[in-house]
């Protein structure tokens, strides 16, 4: 029997991404123990311990130290689900201490840093010296056996062709950081390996705060025509979607029991909650010892410093006409 696996979360509130709580409850879904939470503060983590408790069925203590918390409870894994501006330190520390990680996205970013591929090869690096998993949480990929079973006519088929749709709660500074790497793990999923090649921001519809990004993915046995549509949406739950050679689906959230649907022609697809199959995924490889996909994490972040030093200026420009 495996020795169930135990798992410190670093950023368990809902503030800005919100993904802590989740994925303490995934994790423990997942069959492995929550033995404790780092935050900023007493406020922060008695705030993140109440909804944990009350929502998630899941207790366990919480401190404002990393170092204290991985010394008194010495977990197997270290999940990161704070703002990204403080995961390199996070990420370090786990390397160095030889524990597992699985990192909220993107992998980390300071924008005031230099040489970030070479920072990131580096930390992978370590983690591999160490036989210890590392990931992003980037669960879209999870959501294609779906998407296949409504089309099983598409899956040997190459792609040639990729639109996908999120709506963040508004358009930001940061907005390739935060939705970015969703979009780079779904070309890596169906096309491995790639160079972006054209990138450019339009607005959509005459709406200064729509906006579509466009570039060439270049693999090796494909190139893909992508298209990314930014539709802010204040509320949750908030429109998603793709669509692969012309054949979509949407994304639906139903409340309030929060379950997973793709939408086709009328019809509701049941979706498994892909955060929980990315979650569970993770676990099994930790207990096969499955190593790190290198590749994947130096393709992703590869990714986005291209979108990042291409479109930067255009960005800032845009939020200067709508205001922010």
């Amino acid at each position: 029997m495996n020795e169930i696996k135990r798992v410190l979360v670093v950023g368990a509130r809902r503030k800005r991404q919100g993904t802590g709580p989740f994925v303490a409850r995934a994790f423990k879904q997942a069959g492995a123990e929550i033995c404790g939470i780092v935050g900023t503060s007493e406020n922060s983590i008695d705030e993140a311990l109440d909804i944990l408790s009350s929502e998630h069925d899941v207790n366990c203590p919480g401190y404002e130290s990393l170092g204290k918390a991985l010394e008194e409870q010495n977990p197997d894994i270290l999940a990161i689900c704070s703002p990204y501006e403080f995961h390199l330190e996070a990420l370090n520390t786990a390397a160095s201490q030889g524990i597992h990680c699985l990192c909220e996205k993107p992998l980390w970013w300071d924008e005031a840093a230099d040489r970030k591929f070479e920072v990131t090869a580096k930390l992978i690096k370590a983690f591999q010296e160490n036989g210890r998993l590392l990931e992003t949480i980037t669960q879209w990929p999870h959501t294609l056996e779906t998407f296949y079973t409504i089309y099983p006519e598409e899956k040997e088929k190459p792609v040639t062709q990729f639109e996908f749709d999120l709506s963040p709660a508004k358009q930001s500074a940061d907005m390739l950081q935060n939705s970015a790497p969703h979009l780079l793990s779904m070309l890596y999923a169906l096309a491995g390996v790639g160079k972006i090649k054209r990138p450019e921001i339009s607005i959509l519809g005459g709406q200064i705060d729509h906006w579509q990004l466009t570039f060439l993915y270049e693999a090796a046995q494909t190139e893909i025509k992508t298209s990314f549509n930014l539709i802010p949406a204040p509320k949750p739950p908030r429109p998603a979607g793709y669509a692969i050679n012309g054949k979509r689906v949407e994304r639906k959230i139903h409340l309030p029991e929060y379950s997973f649907s793709f939408e086709f022609d009328d019809t509701l697809y049941p979706l498994a909650d892909p955060l929980d199959m990315l979650v569970g995924s993770f676990l099994k490889k930790v207990y096969i010892k499955r190593s790190l996909d290198s590749e994947g994490l130096l393709s992703g972040m590869k990714g986005l410093i291209t979108l990042d030093e291409s479109l930067k200026t255009r960005i800032r420009s845009l939020l200067e006409a709508i205001g922010n």
